[in-house]
């Protein structure tokens, strides 16, 4: 297309857009009416009013879809919670079972520490019998002599006890043997001795008529003899003025059963004796006052015979109360009150056959040696040799 052509052209339109600008004028300037301004303004009205409805249409949906939204997410919180408190529902529940098992648990203990209670009462009332039999059933032993002086001396050497069925006065031969051996010392001196007992009450008997088991050996023997003699180390003895009337002040003497095993290895036993130190520093050489016993507790540790080779019955108790001398010949009860054993050497010791003792103590033999003086190995003889002592009178006459 030329350049007067394109000219021509936006002429033409040109004069059109007037004449239709000048027609649109002309018309609003005389055709126009009020009614026609007042349609288009209620027209106009309307649609801002849609316009308005629209808006607030579309702002009421975006309000709702965000309360929805959070009405979910305040429902996703809720089943969180509800998740939650399921947790925490079975956590109580696991807790309340926990709680009553330990209620159970508590429950059983404390059954347990009520009947463990009642045992230790029951124990101790057991004990406390225990020391009202020693107490009233242990006799010192001593021998009391008369110095140049004058003065009246007495040397407490043993222990010694009173046994209700059969009646009858027991300590250890060995005891006996030394009272007898210091009686006789004493008389070379013209010192005029005598064996003498005490009660707890302080009563004085003499001790007469000492009997020793009938296979007890000599001093000179000792060391010689089999070694399963040293369950014979049992004395009997008689009191003047009679048991009958010492027992007014010693009503309860020990209980001699052996019909059935006593003791056995484990069980708590007691013995009562004088140890020589306590005699020396708390009723020192008078024969005045009273006398109270020592007494211990402690445990069965083995039953053995002596000798095997010679005896399968359980000759010796061992023991773990650890004794000194004055407790020798003294009574050992199991806590029923009945006797167990005989309080007799407190330890020995075992040598082969090639070995040799200082002292010419020894000599050579087949066999084990026992010597004293083993240290913390506690012996006694069981009550069972008490029985067949006994029943194998008469006895022999103390040395």
């Amino acid at each position: 297309m030329s350049g007067d052509e394109s000219q021509d052209r936006f002429r033409w339109v040109t004069d059109q857009l007037r004449k239709w600008n000048q027609r649109i004028r002309t018309f609003v300037r005389e055709e126009a009416s009020p009614r026609f301004w007042i349609g288009t303004a209620s027209v106009l009205g309307g649609l801002l009013l849609l316009l308005c409805l629209f808006i607030g249409t579309v702002a009421t949906i975006s309000h709702q879809r965000r309360v929805e939204a959070q009405l979910s997410a305040i429902e996703s919180d809720l089943r969180e919670v509800e998740s939650t408190l399921d947790t925490v529902d079975e956590s109580q529940e696991a807790t309340n079972k926990a709680l009553n098992t330990n209620t159970r648990s508590l429950d059983a203990i404390s059954l347990r520490n009520r009947s463990f209670e009642g045992r230790l009462a029951d124990l101790e009332d057991r004990r406390s019998k225990c020391v009202e039999v020693l107490r009233n059933s242990t006799l010192s032993l001593g021998v009391k002599f008369q110095e140049t002086s004058g003065r009246e001396k007495v040397l407490w050497k043993g222990t010694g006890f009173v046994v209700r069925n059969p009646s009858c006065c027991v300590t250890a031969a060995h005891v006996l043997e030394q009272l007898n051996e210091l009686k006789e010392e004493l008389a070379r001196k013209e010192l005029e001795p005598k064996i003498i007992g005490k009660t707890r009450d302080g009563t004085v008997f003499g001790v007469i008529n000492g009997t020793y088991h009938p296979q007890f050996p000599n001093r000179n023997d000792r060391l010689s003899a089999e070694p399963a003699l040293f369950f014979t180390d049992i004395g009997l003895f008689q009191c003047d003025p009679p048991l009958d009337r010492l027992r007014k002040n010693c009503p309860l003497g020990i209980e001699l059963c052996v019909e059935k095993p006593m003791t056995s290895v484990g069980n708590e036993i007691a013995v009562a004796g004088f140890p020589t130190e306590v005699a020396a520093i708390e009723y020192a050489d008078t024969v005045d006052g009273n006398v109270v016993p020592t007494i211990k507790f402690g445990t069965v540790e083995r039953l053995s015979a002596f000798d095997t080779r010679l005896f399968h019955s359980n000759d010796l108790v061992q023991h773990n109360i650890p004794l000194v001398g004055g407790f020798s010949g003294g009574p050992i009860i199991n806590l029923d009150g009945q006797l167990v054993a005989i309080t007799t050497e407190s330890s020995y010791r075992m040598l082969k056959s090639d070995e040799v003792v200082s002292n010419n103590r020894s000599r050579v033999r087949k066999g084990p040696i026992r010597l004293l003086d083993a240290a913390d190995v506690n012996f006694a003889v069981c009550a069972v040799h008490l029985k067949k002592c006994l029943d194998a009178r008469p006895l022999a006459n103390a040395r």
